[in-house]
């Protein structure tokens, strides 16, 4: 416990000095207070490390998203850590629409991962079957399903989905206490669920600023 203490205080000292000597007057994290280069990923660890926070940190991350041809624009790979942002900050909704890439490598009839963006040239792919570009297949649960696990082994979860234009979703959640299973329908009016529980956890699902704690077992919510 000393050393997490330690750990945390040393964080936020970081923390603070990048605050200080590393932010611009538009709001932005620069590379080094003697480099005024702006990149995304950069602004994107000062999100996740806690340097930026609250509405502020919401407010960067908007502005990453919008198009400009970033220094240190993210790749396949680090768009892990802009879908962990976005998930950070509250902005789930603009998940879809970071997946360009990967519908490209679908439509390319592609069936696993490209190591780079398609549009670097077949003469720079050195692999299409790369895991570190399989971001998506996590954050499909994390972000779209908002399974979110509250202790170890993911014993306790909520579930706190969002589908931004999506209507409808089914999916399975492997687990080793059983499946975790979802199936959602989304109206104007609300919510529908089917929700498949294992019998050994606890899960709440929260939506429209409702927490409903559910049962082992299938249940039904109307939201």
């Amino acid at each position: 416990m000393k050393k997490a203490a330690s750990f945390r205080e040393r964080a936020e000292q970081i923390c603070a000095a990048v605050n200080k000597l590393c932010r611009n007057e538009e709001g932005f994290y620069t590379e080094s207070p003697e480099n005024d280069q702006v990149s995304q990923i950069t602004n994107i660890m000062a999100i996740l490390a806690g340097a930026s926070e609250g509405e502020g940190a919401k407010q960067l991350m908007k502005k990453l998203l919008e198009p400009k041809d970033w220094f240190g624009q993210v790749d396949l790979f680090l768009h892990l850590y802009l879908f962990e942002a976005l998930n950070k900050t509250g902005l789930q909704e603009y998940f879809m629409s970071e997946l360009s890439e990967w519908k490209l490598m679908m439509n390319r009839g592609m069936t696993t991962f490209a190591e780079v963006p398609l549009e670097w040239g077949e003469e720079n792919q050195r692999s299409e079957c790369h895991p570190w570009s399989s971001a998506p297949n996590t954050f499909f649960f994390r972000t779209i399903c908002g399974i979110q696990p509250l202790s170890a082994g993911h014993k306790t979860v909520n579930i706190q989905p969002s589908l931004g234009s999506l209507t409808y979703l089914k999916a399975v959640y492997p687990h080793n206490l059983g499946n975790l299973e979802l199936e959602l329908k989304k109206y104007k009016s609300g919510i529908e669920a089917e929700i498949n529980v294992p019998a050994e956890m606890k899960a709440w699902f929260l939506w429209d600023n409702q927490k409903i704690e559910l049962k082992p077992g299938k249940q039904f919510l109307k939201l």
